[in-house]
């Protein structure tokens, strides 16, 4: 009897500990929020509602968890990193991020497009690799304006997914973007409480006309995806 409620406590305390460091942050108060930074698909376009995956995650925070989440999303289209470097030295974000407990960056598709000068059926591969590069370090000096401003909040930097399957080479693009993925794994290992999300697998053999707008954006049944890969990280500290 004595092991069966020991065994009960400790899977009580697993399931409960992924939002435990939600509750920490919201020990003395019961208002979680967040900070959204990206391009068009953090903006949500492509979604009649303008919901996207981040005013889902806010929803499913706010049903699951009976919090209210106080969100404010900087998604601008067609924004690359380094968009997003001149978003950090405007005084309004710079001040929300700083009272975030929670950030959550997803940029780089249009990184990725410049670099490949919008050719995707004759890839420029030494372009996409310079590309690369100057997205890793851009990456970087945003994660490290972020850091300067709020050392404390977790942060949930989204992967790249592939939306290009319609092109003769998609496998090679695949292959590409697994690349740039890797970027943002090295590049988020020197920073503490960041997690990445993985989406490349989120649409591997699904149809894309059930999931996307048009040729790069998600639907609603696409950023419900999205969505809810999201929410399984972040029942998961950093």
């Amino acid at each position: 009897m004595k092991k069966i409620i020991i065994f009960t406590c400790c899977f009580i305390l697993f399931i409960i500990g992924g939002y435990s460091w939600i509750q920490e942050s919201l020990a003395s108060r019961n208002v979680l929020k967040v900070v959204a930074l990206g391009d068009s698909i953090t903006h949500g376009t492509g979604d009649p509602d303008k919901k996207g995956y981040i005013e889902r995650v806010k929803l499913a925070l706010q049903k699951d968890k009976g919090i209210s989440v106080k969100l404010r999303n900087f998604g601008i289209p067609k924004y690359t990193t380094e968009d997003i470097l001149k978003q950090l030295e405007n005084e309004d974000t710079n001040k929300q991020i700083k009272q975030a407990d929670m950030i959550i960056l997803y940029v780089g598709t249009n990184d990725f497009r410049h670099s490949a000068k919008h050719q995707f059926e004759n890839i420029d591969v030494m372009s996409l690799n310079r590309g690369r590069v100057q997205f890793s370090k851009n990456l970087d000096k945003i994660l490290h304006s972020i850091r300067n401003q709020n050392q404390d909040a977790s942060i949930f930097v989204l992967g790249l997914y592939h939306p290009y399957v319609e092109y003769k080479n998609n496998i090679q693009l695949q292959e590409l973007i697994y690349a740039w993925n890797d970027e943002i794994h090295e590049v988020i290992k020197g920073y503490e409480q960041v997690k990445y999300v993985p989406t490349l697998d989120l649409f591997n053999n699904k149809p894309k006309t059930q999931y996307f707008s048009d040729s790069i954006h998600p639907n609603p049944a696409g950023y419900e995806l999205i969505a809810n890969r999201l929410l399984e990280s972040i029942q998961e500290k950093p």
